[in-house]
């Protein structure tokens, strides 16, 4: 290929990466393309690709070259939840739209995994909807890092004996080794004291240095219950990544200390810095090692579904036009 036409698809790939970065429809590509060249752009030539159907073949290698290493930053995550949700699309078949939830430089992500066809609506057929999305983007072992699902809270997604969430804690693991986290109304939850989250939800508050007390005699006993609760709801999935229980006191005594020193020069405290900053050095993530397990399970529960709803609205939009 010559040196100019490999300007010219380089430009039009970047244009197909514009379609899919603002999520809009595949017929808007020749138009744009005649609109750069109208401004004078040099790509009028290779007019074979400059059609939505050659726009819709470009985005594939794109979305290929920016699923690898997205598949690997799941595979190589400690923890991670997921996010679904079940919609029927313009020709009437049900599909379930899948996320990932987990922790990159400190900072928790939701990306997109896969939409799925659901061959029957009940617990089985959305889990095994779920189950395929999930291996077919790469990521075969993904229940041995689950600790949180996020969904609307339909009892098929729910329900205490026969529900997705049931199967999701298959092999004979215990309730809280998965916190299910489907904050569809988050102050009802809160406020039923049967709910089996309730305890992890509440306690996490305390990784929320916002909240912190302002003075070292308030702070020396802030969040030791807190952090037991949290220590006995998570241990299994904690005994799984490698966790030192004996160290996780000593850190959190010294965590409060370095934190505490920092609020006092951040009066402003929303300006004070965050957890999540702690996952960035390796000094500190050594310090840290297991306290920042307990946060990085915190960080990656969802407290919605929302950004399933988003992706079933870009769904539509680019197949309605």
């Amino acid at each position: 290929m010559s040196e100019k036409n490999r300007n010219i698809l380089k430009k039009v790939f970047n244009t197909a990466y514009m379609i899919l970065k603002c999520k809009l429809p595949f017929t808007l590509f020749p138009n744009m393309l005649k609109l750069q060249i109208k401004n004078g752009s040099d790509i009028d030539g290779l007019s074979s690709y400059r059609t939505n159907t050659a726009c819709r073949r470009f985005t594939q290698y794109i979305v290929d070259d920016i699923r690898e290493p997205l598949k690997d930053a799941i595979n190589n995550a400690r923890v991670f939840s997921v996010i679904y949700d079940g919609a029927t699309d313009a020709s009437v078949t049900e599909v379930e739209i899948v996320y990932c939830r987990y922790v990159r430089d400190g900072k928790p992500l939701n990306c997109f995994v896969n939409l799925h066809e659901v061959e029957h609506a009940h617990a089985e057929g959305v889990f095994s909807a779920i189950d395929n999305a999930m291996v077919s983007a790469g990521i075969e072992n993904w229940k041995e890092k689950l600790v949180g699902t996020g969904s609307d809270g339909a009892k098929v997604n729910v329900g205490i004996s026969n529900s997705v969430a049931t199967r999701m804690q298959g092999d004979g693991r215990h309730y809280q080794d998965i916190v299910d986290c489907t904050i569809d109304h988050i102050s009802n939850r809160l406020s039923n004291s049967r709910d089996k989250a309730r305890p992890v939800l509440e306690a996490a508050r305390i990784f929320d240095v916002r909240d912190w007390p302002t003075t070292r005699t308030d702070l020396s006993p802030y969040g030791n219950q807190e952090l037991d609760t949290l220590l006995q709801q998570l241990l299994p999935v904690l005994s799984r990544m490698g966790f030192d229980q004996s160290e996780l006191k000593k850190e959190w005594i010294q965590l409060k200390a370095h934190v505490g020193n920092l609020l006092m020069r951040h009066p402003n405290r929303n300006q004070a810095p965050s957890l999540s900053t702690f996952f960035l050095t390796d000094d500190y993530r050594k310090k840290f090692h297991n306290i920042l397990m307990l946060v990085e399970i915190v960080f990656v529960l969802p407290m919605s579904s929302a950004v399933c709803e988003r992706g079933f609205s870009a769904v539509n939009r680019i197949k309605s036009d």
